[in-house]
């Protein structure tokens, strides 16, 4: 503006322009953002895979038996993959019986389904952390469930494992209190 021979009056008016139109700019990307951010998070981060029934629920979240969407039909009726561990346990029928028989029981997986907030709002974030950092570590170990994938999205964490049926050892050793060599082996 100092090349340009303008008056003060011309450069305060050009001034006041250009800052008005860097705000117009900037509250259409805060609205655009916004509304990105409104669909990305409906979106799903597991759209690969297809809730059946809820396995569990524990402080931070729900435990999901799924199957891989890639190698079975999705029902008509079922609206979407998993969103929220609220919605898995609202939706969990998401597969028809008939469905359910077509699936290949390797292609079954159990699903933790863990709440950012809560985890976040008890402290908790370095013990999923060290969670998922042990599982990744002790991949080919046959004492420890393998895991198939860590995904996120704005709300949930979600652990995708091997499904075991009886999977569940604390609640064993909770019914049991202590085991005998016999039972342990």
């Amino acid at each position: 503006m100092a090349k340009l021979s303008l008056d003060f009056r011309q450069r305060a008016l050009a001034r006041s322009r250009w800052i008005q139109s860097e705000n117009d700019y900037a509250r259409e990307m805060r609205v655009f953002k916004t509304e990105s951010f409104r669909r990305r998070e409906a979106i799903s981060a597991v759209p690969n895979y297809l809730p059946i029934r809820v396995l569990g629920k524990g402080s931070f979240g729900v435990v999901t038996l799924v199957a891989d969407s890639q190698h079975c039909r999705r029902p008509d009726h079922s609206q979407s993959t998993v969103q929220h561990s609220d919605s898995v346990i609202n939706n969990s029928t998401n597969l028809r019986k008939s469905t359910l028989n077509q699936i290949d029981p390797a292609e079954v997986y159990a699903m933790k389904i863990i709440r950012k907030s809560d985890m976040l709002r008890d402290s908790q974030e370095g013990h999923i952390r060290a969670e998922r950092d042990f599982l990744i570590k002790s991949e080919g170990s046959r004492w420890v469930v393998p895991l198939i994938a860590a995904l996120q999205d704005n709300t949930n964490l979600y652990l995708v494992m091997e499904y075991m049926v009886g999977g569940d050892f604390m609640g064993f050793l909770l019914r049991e209190d202590v085991l005998d060599e016999g039972t342990a082996r």
